[in-house]
């Protein structure tokens, strides 16, 4: 087997890579003379700094080299009898289906070792034959590229930097729109924001309603400026609305407006927001936060065109496009019965999903380079740009707050830079805290190991949810003796939303 072995490193020997200056361990001098024995030249030389897993035909490891403990920080007693894909989760290769074959495969693997650092490894993998048994097994040999990999990386971010210094953005917009764009902020060239812009092309020169759901700080306000600065309705009023900011007893007199006597101190009439909106377009930010009875009287604004003021018994016009935004799920809201449903309905004939900006990072350098202009404008100061380490350390952090957040750490950093570009130093503390690797290291140590176990193999997440689902519902129905309306009360939901839910899986009879 071993012999099969060299020669499978001699026939790898176009894949292999350089070695690495540093050298990870020092076999013993006996291993050493064997493995000079029974190698010779080259492989002999590369040896050192190459880790080197043998497998049998099933791929569980027999074999685990010191070289291979030391990139891994995996010891041969722990990787012994596992499978290789075990060790490395990114290693894609069909064991059973490559028997027969006498192929090596080069691939590049990803490995996180246990402290949460990521790793890069180029790899060989194919089968061991011998001439009397046939199949006996598999090699995998691995070095290490990560410094390769985070230079590629750094190249990589540097162009992009260039790129967004020369990107000139209201023009490509202007290309995308086939004219005049007024964009007020809003930013970006990724494969998201490029669904939104072909969406606000199709709706702003029309008078339809339009919901936009997001995270905190994803830039409703700003799209919802957007569609309105590019609609017929540009020249006419953008009236903005905080539905959550504003007092419940004071909510209907903000909106509807009042007639002269309808109350105390009502000494004249008062026309509410949403006729100051008339021929422009009313933002309604927060609409989830609207107590039911203004949602209401909402719904015949939206129907007819028209609000009557407290106190008032006669409708006045008010022509006004209404552009909604939340960040609840207003379909769970409707079955929970805290939003009305025909509202939803009305309000939901377009619906635009703005992405968390953890989901569209191809934008940071055009969003740092925007806010970076904006701030020195500001605080009247020569900073021009931002290094490529920088960005890299704002391109590994989560943002929980999206934009605004990002905008804040471009802030404090144009403030307190004593340099003409934004480096690693000027940024705030937090975007040094927990990355996405240490994140997910947190998750393994959080999570139940019976839950890993679950996902051995793929699985599909809405089936296991269906299934679970399905099952909660049985038990409810059976715990409640048939009795719909208290099993609903088991589940915490209300009557209509159990009925559906027992229709969906086919459950009604």
């Amino acid at each position: 087997m071993y012999k099969e072995f060299w020669r499978f490193l001699n026939r790898a020997k176009k894949n292999s890579p350089k070695s690495p200056g540093k050298e990870t361990s020092t076999p013993s001098p006996t291993k050493d003379a064997e493995y000079k024995e029974l190698v010779g030249g080259w492989v002999y030389d590369n040896l050192r700094g190459v880790g080197v897993v043998i497998t049998d035909r099933k791929g569980i490891i027999k074999h685990f080299n010191a070289e291979a403990q030391a990139l891994t920080s995996i010891t041969e007693n722990a990787a012994k009898a596992k499978h290789v894909a075990a060790i490395f989760p990114t290693l894609s290769y069909d064991f059973q289906a490559q028997l027969d074959e006498k192929k090596s495969v080069a691939r590049q693997l990803s490995f996180t070792d246990y402290q949460g650092k990521q790793k890069y490894f180029r790899s060989t993998l194919g089968p061991l034959n011998d001439p009397l048994k046939g199949s006996v097994g598999f090699a995998l040999i691995f070095q290490d590229i990560t410094e390769q990999k985070q230079i590629q990386e750094k190249l990589r971010v540097e162009e992009e930097l260039r790129t967004a210094k020369e990107r000139v953005l209201v023009e490509e917009q202007r290309d995308l729109f086939g004219g005049e764009f007024e964009s007020t902020g809003l930013i970006g060239q990724s494969q998201e924001m490029g669904k939104v812009y072909r969406l606000i092309k199709r709706v702003a020169s029309t008078s339809t309603a339009i919901l936009i759901t997001g995270e905190t700080g994803t830039g409703k306000e700003t799209l919802a400026r957007a569609i309105h600065l590019n609609s017929p309705r540009r020249d006419k009023p953008f009236v903005e609305v905080n539905c959550g900011a504003i007092l419940e007893t004071l909510i209907e007199d903000e909106l509807f407006g009042h007639v002269r006597g309808a109350f105390t101190g009502a000494v004249s009439d008062r026309a509410g927001l949403i006729k100051q909106a008339d021929k422009g377009t009313l933002f309604l930010d927060d609409i989830g936060e609207l107590p039911l009875h203004i949602q209401l009287k909402l719904v015949r604004v939206l129907e007819e065109k028209a609000v009557i003021p407290v106190g008032g018994n006669k409708g006045i016009t008010a022509d006004v496009r209404v552009i909604a935004a939340s960040t609840k799920d207003l379909q769970r809201e409707v079955e929970s019965e805290h939003f009305r449903q025909e509202l939803f309905y009305r309000l939901n004939v377009v619906h635009i999903a703005l992405p968390p900006l953890r989901e569209r990072k191809d934008d940071l350098p055009l969003l740092a380079h925007y806010f970076i202009r904006k701030f020195a404008n500001v605080h009247n100061k020569q900073v021009e740009g931002i290094s490529s380490e920088a960005l890299m350390w704002l391109k590994s952090y989560s943002y929980p707050g999206n934009i605004w957040e990002l905008e804040n750490f471009i802030n404090h950093a144009v403030v307190i830079t004593m340099k003409n570009i934004i480096t690693v130093e000027d940024l705030p503390p937090e975007v040094g805290g927990p990355s996405i690797l240490e994140e997910v290291k947190l998750l393994k140590k959080t999570v139940p190991q019976e839950g890993i176990g679950l996902l051995s193999e793929p699985i599909s997440l809405d089936s296991e949810l269906a299934i679970h689902e399905r099952s909660l519902l049985l038990a409810a129905l059976k715990k409640a003796n048939g009795v719909q309306k208290r099993a609903a009360e088991l589940l915490g939901i209300n009557y209509r939303s159990f009925r559906h839910r027992l229709e969906k899986y086919g459950l009604i009879d």
